[in-house]
C-alpha cells in the first residue's frame, strides 16, 4: 500500500510521530506472559515506528528484531536503541507486505502495537498468516486494530473493497489517504486471528479528548499460535 508507507516516510522524515514512552498495554501484555516465555526470548517489534515499545522490549529480550515499511523510521530507532549492548542494526529491516524468509520460525514473541489497522481486509489476513510464520509453535502476538468508536472511523471513508475496509479524509492531515482496516465489533475483531492463534485476552483501550472531541479506541489482543 504505496500511500501507506509514504506518508509514514514523510511522517519520520520530518520528525514526527515520536513517541516518548512503550505503550501500557504493550507492557502490561510482555508482563502477563513474562512467566510463559524461555529464558531467553527472541521478540520481533513488527512495525516498530520510533521505537518506544522497542526500548522497553530490548531491556527485557535476549534479541530484538524490527520490520518497518519507512527507512526514515529505522534511523531513528537506531539512534534511540544504539547504547543498549544487544541491539544489533542488521536486525531491524525495512520491507513492505512480503515475507522475510530469515525471520520464519524465528521468534516467541511478536508485538505488533498500533500497525496492522493501516491494512485492508486481503492484506491482513496476508500480514497475520505471515506474523504466524515468524512465530515457533506456542509462540506470543501481543497487538491492537482500531474500534469503530476511534477517530479513524469517524474521519474514514467507506470502500466497496470490504465492508471493513476505509480510507482517511484530509481531516486526518498527517494520514490524509491512509488506507485502514476497523472491525465491526469484538468478534469480528477476534475472527481475524482464529485460524492461526488462540486467544488469551482481548479489551478495549480508549482515550477521549473532550476539548478536540476526538477519540483514540483499539482493540488489543494477546494470542498463542495454534
Amino acid at each position: 500500500m504505496d500511500i501507506n508507507q509514504q506518508q509514514w516516510e514523510k511522517q519520520y522524515q520530518a520528525g514526527q510521530g515520536y513517541l516518548d514512552y512503550p505503550n501500557e498495554l504493550v507492557v502490561i501484555a510482555y508482563h502477563r506472559l513474562k512467566a510463559n516465555l524461555p529464558d531467553k526470548v527472541d521478540c520481533l517489534d513488527y512495525g516498530f515506528g520510533s521505537g518506544n515499545n522497542s526500548d522497553f522490549l530490548i531491556q527485557r529480550v535476549d534479541s530484538l528484531y524490527g520490520l518497518e515499511i519507512s527507512e526514515a523510521a529505522k534511523q531513528m530507532a537506531k539512534i534511540r536503541l544504539s547504547h543498549y549492548s544487544n541491539f544489533d542494526e542488521n536486525n531491524f529491516v525495512v520491507v513492505e507486505n512480503q515475507l522475510v524468509d530469515e525471520f520464519v520460525g524465528k521468534f516467541d514473541l511478536v508485538n505488533a502495537w498500533h500497525v496492522l489497522s493501516y491494512n485492508q481486509d486481503a492484506s491482513l489476513k496476508a500480514a497475520i498468516k505471515r506474523i504466524a510464520e515468524y512465530l515457533k509453535s506456542g509462540g506470543f502476538l501481543i497487538t491492537s486494530l482500531a474500534t469503530r468508536d476511534d477517530i479513524s472511523y469517524v474521519q474514514g471513508v467507506p470502500q466497496v473493497t470490504h465492508e471493513n475496509d476505509f480510507v482517511l479524509s484530509d481531516l486526518i492531515a498527517t494520514q490524509a489517504g491512509c488506507k485502514v482496516i476497523i472491525p465491526k465489533d469484538e468478534q469480528d475483531f477476534e475472527r481475524y486471528f482464529n485460524e492461526q492463534f488462540e486467544t488469551i485476552d482481548i479489551g478495549i483501550q480508549s482515550r477521549h479528548s473532550l476539548r478536540n472531541n476526538d477519540q483514540h479506541s483499539h482493540y488489543y489482543g494477546i494470542f498463542q499460535k495454534r
